[in-house]
């Protein structure tokens, strides 16, 4: 169970970095207007980080 967590923490620990990564390169795009620039950030968030973590993890029951 441990290791299973492990697991997870570094799955959210590497889409974050992904993300960071993404978002630090976004300036280096030429051309883009600032508008374009924020959809691209938004749609990097989307992709980077929602599809880098593992949304269907069980959680632990209160019950026990």
């Amino acid at each position: 169970m441990a290791a299973r967590a492990r697991r997870h923490a570094a799955q959210t620990f590497v889409g974050g970095l992904l993300l960071a990564a993404g978002l630090a390169g976004l300036p280096l795009f030429p051309g883009q207007t600032p508008a374009m620039t924020v959809v691209s950030a938004l749609f990097m968030l989307k992709v980077l980080f929602g599809f880098a973590v593992d949304h269907y993890r069980a959680h632990p029951s209160k019950n026990g």
